[in-house]
């Protein structure tokens, strides 16, 4: 995704700033694997001969039967601008580090059996045709290169041309960090100069060289001439915006609504749809004053009268509770998945309202008894937790209370905002993980009477997996309410598929909707040609889904209650599903309803 923290490629194939660093290590593996592939881990004849700059230089030195390699990795805060190493026979090798946090040199390097590198302090990067050594460093560095002996000393070149000699029967070329990052390697030799290539390994001319130049295996230079930028059309413009009424959907009078026999989580319902809506028919109107879902997860949007009341979930705009529900007999609810997550603590989670719905009064918890104690084994309640290790009891701080459920449902714990990772144990037995990043800053965990606790007097323990100052109070991090009913023991459950409406049921958009309701948008545009990258960008819109010609393209989110969010992004409408022949349907589902006016089709 364009929108992806580090992603080194968009969505189109563009490059960004990670790219680089990612190609000077990944070519550097490629091009001398062989001395990678028969390194000795357990050897480490390299060491830190000076520490300089003001924080920590690391070393990660292996030999192996082909060569060594020394890997230096800089501290964040340090300055220096060289590394030191002091080599097995006793001498010094400077090795400039320029901006980079990390430099690598290879020592006795068997190059292919055409000659060894005693060693260099410049970064090796490729070895092309048995014959060209392709070195690198900072602009200004002093390099050294022995190789079979001989001594060759050198400058690393600014500007644009790179530095090319030869050297027992070698050719070395020596570049600086900037033409390192316009360059390539090809079948045809070293190209420098180019942005990118294509498919066919043709360049496009990088924006501060002025050719792209090819360096033969004998040092020979050659102007290439990229081949012509392909132009992109003119850019096509959305026609005027329809929208249906959403009226019936939210409050729960639509057809499509199926009852259920028993309440499932919205990945099974919705058949592959990121979203789904559920109708809740309680027993009951009675207003409940504070209530709580702990095991609705995803965004749920509440909907009575068809107005929406309340937001509910656990993600960042979610609340996950105490909220107030007004007195309605039937409730709507919009359910929103972001995903089944494939990484992290929360891997396999369902989505949706899955569990029920409570009425809840807070308890004060009182002063904990605090303690240390080795860290509990939770691997019988979790399957893996990325960064951590089942094995380590480390001894760590414990905050214990005393709690006794009112009712015979139980008790509701909801941990927020704890700085540091911890796990909650009702009666020894872990019920709940967090951590402050994995767990998005909360975790409300439902502690059932017969299941996690009893009836009585209950030990409730937070362990944390470090230990902590002795002033630290965790429990101003954790709060507990008692279940006075389950709102939804009795209830009746439907199901609506999220789907989009029929053509017949839009009509032209006059004005958008102001009441924070869900609302679908519908325009057209046409294409003469799908040569270049097309995106939409949702301006002004809150958060939603896009669908192209009945696909669905994916979701944005440009907003959370009104406020714009940090990193908001463009949505690429694949080719393949572009029509050029007719013309194409762009369909936006907006939670909020906010007008689709200001946004745009981009290249």
């Amino acid at each position: 995704h364009d929108y992806a923290p580090g992603a080194p490629i968009t969505s189109t194939g563009a490059i960004n700033d990670s790219f680089h660093a990612i190609k000077r290590i990944s070519t550097f593996a490629t091009q001398f694997s062989q001395v990678l592939a028969h390194l000795s881990p357990e050897d480490q004849p390299a060491a830190l001969q000076s520490k300089e700059g003001g924080s920590e230089i690391s070393v990660i030195a292996q030999t192996g039967t082909q060569g060594d390699v020394v890997f230096i990795l800089r501290g964040e805060g340090n300055r220096a601008k060289h590394a030191e190493l002091l080599l097995p026979g006793g001498s010094t090798l400077s090795v400039p580090m320029g901006k980079d946090r990390a430099a690598w040199v290879l020592v006795n390097a068997n190059l292919e059996g055409m000659a060894t590198l005693d060693y260099t302090n410049l970064r090796p990067w490729a070895f092309l045709d048995q014959r060209m050594l392709v070195l690198f460093a900072p602009a200004g560095s002093e390099g050294v290169v022995s190789i079979d002996g001989a001594l060759l000393e050198l400058k690393v070149p600014g500007g644009f041309s790179p530095l090319i000699t030869q050297h027992e029967s070698l050719t070395i070329v020596i570049l600086n960090d900037e033409q390192l990052d316009a360059a390539f390697v090809t079948s045809t030799g070293l190209l420098i100069g180019a942005s990118e290539l294509d498919e066919e390994d043709q360049p496009t001319l990088h924006a501060k060289f002025k050719h792209v130049t090819l360096v033969s295996s004998e040092g020979k230079m050659t102007k290439v001439t990229p081949p012509p930028v392909r132009r992109s059309g003119a850019l096509p413009k959305l026609g005027a915006w329809a929208c249906p009424e959403l009226d019936a959907m939210l409050k729960g009078e639509d057809e499509s609504f199926a009852a259920l026999k028993e309440l499932a989580s919205l990945d099974k319902l919705a058949h592959g749809a990121p979203c789904g809506w559920y109708r809740l028919a309680l027993p009951a109107s009675k207003a409940a004053p504070q209530v709580m879902a702990p095991k609705w997860r995803g965004r749920v949007r509440v909907f009575a009268g068809g107005q929406p009341v309340a937001l509910i979930g656990d993600v960042a705009d979610a609340i996950a509770g105490p909220l107030k529900l007004p007195a309605a007999r039937e409730l709507v609810l919009f359910a929103d998945s972001p995903g089944r997550l494939c990484e992290g603590w929360r891997q396999g989670e369902q989505q949706g309202p899955v569990g029920d719905l409570y009425a809840v009064k807070p308890v004060r918890l009182g002063k904990a008894a605090t303690s240390t104690a080795p860290t509990p084994d939770v691997s019988s309640f979790c399957a893996f937790l990325s960064e951590f290790a089942f094995g380590d009891h480390v001894v760590g701080s414990t905050w214990k209370w005393t709690v006794k459920p009112k009712s015979r449902e139980g008790l509701i714990v909801r941990i927020k905002g704890l700085p540091f990772r911890a796990v909650l144990l009702a009666n020894d037995e872990p019920v709940a993980v967090y951590d402050p990043v994995q767990s998005a800053g909360c975790v409300t965990t439902f502690l059932e009477v017969g299941a996690h606790i009893t009836g009585g007097r209950n030990a409730l323990v937070l362990a944390a997996f470090d230990t902590l100052a002795a002033r630290t109070d965790a429990g101003k991090f954790v709060s507990m309410f008692d279940i006075t009913a389950n709102l939804t023991s009795k209830a009746e459950w439907a199901f609506a598929p999220w789907k989009e409406p029929k053509d017949e049921a839009f009509a032209a958009l006059k004005t958008a909707s102001r009441s924070s309701q869900p609302r679908w948008y519908r325009s057209e545009f046409r294409l003469p040609d799908a040569t270049a990258p097309l995106f939409f960008d949702p301006q002004g819109l809150s958060k939603g889904h896009v669908l192209l010609n009945g696909r669905h393209v994916g979701g944005y989110w440009q907003s959370i209650a009104g406020k714009a969010v940090a990193n908001p992004q463009r949505l690429l409408l694949p080719d393949a599903w572009l029509k050029t022949d007719a013309a194409n349907v762009l369909m936006i589902f907006d939670e909020e309803g906010r007008s689709p006016k200001a946004s745009r089709l981009g290249r």
